[in-house]
Formats: structure tokens, C-alpha cells, sequence
């Protein structure tokens, strides 16, 4: 599949804040990748992180597995081996993260013949009968030559997204949206800080308006829940900072939502009556085991 749009409109945001975590969950194994005209070191892994510090990272299919650093390389030959590989027992998703870089890395003559090895594994990729999803994410205005190097494989054309900036009407939205639903953290703290305006802050104790270099703390639990808005007609800017400590559970008393976070924009979310208790979870937990035994037991030859 093509992905593509304008520098800025948001394809890494939507790749890793989005489709990974949900590829993850259908039962995918995402890689993300970048290309470089090194001889032997064309095809670039970029771990994918499960916290903000890139201190722990998602199991890599194609690294080594005695290597746990955040970048490693290898050549066309060998990440088509991998791949095959990996096919064999688990569904990859090769995510070419600024696939421009085809282009743009790999211009004069000595880096083309590494271009065609990699774009012919690519294609060969997309043509095999193997469990493996392709996506290339790049800029718009390198479209066109995308599709000429990828032309082996014309299905691509129709299998293409073209991603646009929001509306404008959707940005206040997406920027105060987080801060502006009542919630709270069971594992993490936040700091906040007014640095301009007169924003006002609801809490268990209220709701009040803050000037200009205030800065409340938020602790862990049901005394931390808060909400910031800015009902006024002036603009106001704050700084919110966060412990990011992983899991988390986060909760929005309003509406009842549970949202538990195994890592950044990663995790599930509970709507309001879709939640048991943990007596009733353990229970049916304990029952579908029990039953996936009888069945596993019953296929065994006697």
C-alpha cells in the first residue's frame, strides 16, 4: 500500500500512533524501516519503542537477536531472508517510513544498482505467496516516481492513501482534546504550568481560574483527576508534563471510560458497562482454560 502526503500532515504520527498498535492487535508483526545507499547496509530497522525514554523495544523479527540496539542494518540479500523467514510462522508488516529516500538517497550512478536489487526484492516480495503486508510511507510531490520504480507491480495505483492536513475546523480539537476531558492517572503524575492567560482548572475541589505562572501538581489516583479549558476570549498557553511511566491505567469519571496503556498509544479501551470485576474476569479466564485443555486433550492420540 501507498501512503502519502504533504511534509507535516501527519504520516508518522498516523503509522505509529495508529496503525501499529492496531496492526499489532489484528495479529501483525510491524517493522518499521528506512532505505540507505550503503553497499551491504541498504535496508535500515528502526526498533519501534514501547515508551518515550527508548529504553525497551517491540520483538524484531529481522534483527539479530542477540542485538538490541535501536538501529540495525542489513543488506537486500539478507533482509529478503529474513523475511521469508519470518513469514514462515508470523504475519510481518514492512512499513518503508520516508520511502522517498529511494530517490533522493540513491541518485548517482554508483548507488542505482543497489536501488534496482532492493526495488526487484520488493516487488518479488509483493508477488509471493507470503504472509506479508507492505506499506510505503513518503511525500507527495515524489509520487510520481514512486509509482515509475514501483511499476512491476501496478495493483499498488489502487491500494494507494492520500493523506491531507485537517480541517480547520478539527485542529482546536486535536489539540486541547486531551487536556480538556475530566480524567485521571493511576501510575502517573502531571505538572502543570500556565504560561500565558487565564485557563480554568476543574478538579475534586472545584473549578477555578489560574493566572499566568501558576503550576499545580497532579498526583497519582482520584485526588489528581483535573480538566483544563479556556472558556475566555483570550488565547491561553499552558505546559503539562507527565512521569510517562508504562503500564497506566487512565480513567474519565464523566463518561465511565477506562483507557489501560501497555505503552505510548498502545493499549485498549473499556467503555462504560463493558468493564467485570476481577472475580468474574478470573472466573472465565479459569473456564476458557479449562476448556481449551479438554479440547487440546481430546486431539491427542491415545
Amino acid at each position: 500500500m501507498l501512503l502519502y502526503g504533504d511534509s507535516g500532515n501527519g504520516k508518522s504520527s498516523l503509522i505509529n500512533a495508529g496503525l501499529l498498535p492496531d496492526a499489532t492487535r489484528l495479529g501483525f508483526r510491524p517493522e518499521r524501516l528506512r532505505v540507505q545507499p550503503r553497499t551491504g547496509e541498504e535496508v535500515v530497522i528502526e526498533r519501534i519503542a514501547t515508551g518515550d525514554d527508548d529504553a525497551e523495544y517491540l520483538p524484531s523479527l529481522l534483527a539479530p537477536q542477540d542485538d538490541d540496539s535501536s538501529r540495525v542494518v542489513l543488506s537486500t540479500e539478507a533482509f529478503g531472508e529474513r523475511v521469508r523467514a519470518a513469514c514462515k510462522t508470523h504475519r510481518p508488516l514492512l512499513v518503508f517510513d520516508q520511502f522517498e529516500e529511494i530517490l533522493t538517497l540513491f541518485e548517482d550512478a554508483r548507488a542505482g544498482e543497489a536501488r534496482r536489487r532492493l526495488v526487484e526484492l520488493l516487488v518479488t516480495l509483493l508477488h509471493e505467496p507470503l504472509p506479508v503486508k507492505l506499506l510505503f510511507a513518503f511525500r507527495e510531490d515524489h509520487l510520481g516516481k514512486v509509482k515509475q520504480i514501483l511499476a512491476a507491480s501496478p495493483e499498488l495505483v489502487d491500494q494507494a492513501l492520500r493523506l491531507g492536513p485537517p480541517a480547520p475546523d478539527a485542529l482546536p480539537a486535536i489539540i486541547r482534546g486531551p487536556f480538556e476531558r475530566y480524567h485521571l492517572h493511576h501510575a502517573n503524575e502531571e505538572l502543570l504550568i500556565v504560561l500565558e492567560g487565564r485557563p480554568r482548572l476543574r478538579t475534586p475541589e472545584g473549578t477555578r481560574t489560574l493566572e499566568a505562572g501558576a503550576v499545580v501538581a497532579f498526583p497519582p489516583g482520584p485526588d489528581g483527576a483535573h480538566r483544563i479549558s479556556n472558556a475566555g476570549p483570550e488565547p491561553a498557553r499552558v505546559l503539562v508534563c507527565s512521569t510517562m511511566r508504562m503500564p497506566e491505567v487512565a480513567e474519565y469519571p464523566d463518561t465511565g471510560t477506562w483507557l489501560a496503556m501497555t505503552g505510548v498509544a498502545e493499549g485498549k479501551v473499556f467503555p462504560a458497562g463493558t468493564d467485570i470485576s476481577i472475580a468474574e474476569a478470573r472466573q472465565s479466564a479459569m473456564e476458557a482454560s479449562a476448556t481449551h485443555d479438554d479440547q487440546h486433550d481430546s486431539q491427542l492420540p491415545e
